[in-house]
């Protein structure tokens, strides 16, 4: 067994554990003995994984509210009001999904996003989202709005329930 000492950390075989002053113990994947960080065009990418993953939980938390909207859609209403609840949980997840890459890339090529670049891309994903609700009954005349709501509902609620979760 191969064990390392960096900075009071320890890494064994992929894994990093250690503690720094009194902190608690962290475990997490040091990706540089797996080869995966190897493609980056930039060196600061190697710090910029954590971050893409927690924002991509945050995404992942929001579908699976939005799954959960579905399906209790269609146990109230009926299978055409589940399509509406995913329209609508859609209209929310795809913003957030493109803000969450578009914070990641400024955080590429700029190092860390500042505040303005944070409220343009809010801005945007508040637009779109408002630009992909209008645009439901121009596609989809038979929207259920109930369904449609409860799915844009259980979405936008995944937020503030990611506060619970540890990342």
């Amino acid at each position: 067994m191969h064990v390392e000492r960096q900075r009071g950390t320890q890494v064994m075989h992929g894994a990093k554990t250690g503690s720094v002053r009194g902190l608690p113990q962290r475990r997490m994947l040091d990706l540089r003995g797996l080869g995966l960080l190897g493609w980056a065009p930039f060196p600061q990418c190697k710090t910029l994984l954590p971050r893409w993953i927690k924002m991509l939980k945050l995404v992942l938390m929001q579908i699976a509210a939005g799954s959960i909207g579905v399906v209790v859609s269609g146990w109230l209403f009926g299978w055409l009001a589940s399509i509406s609840a995913a329209i609508g949980s859609g209209a929310v997840v795809l913003p957030n999904l493109l803000f969450a890459g578009f914070l990641s890339w400024t955080a590429r090529v700029k190092g860390t996003p500042d505040v303005g670049t944070f409220l343009f891309g809010e801005l945007m994903k508040l637009f779109l989202t408002l630009c992909l609700l209008i645009m439901v009954p121009v596609f989809y005349a038979g929207a259920h709005w109930g369904a449609l709501i409860i799915g844009v509902a259980l979405s936008l609620h995944a937020l503030f329930l990611a506060f619970l979760v540890k990342t």
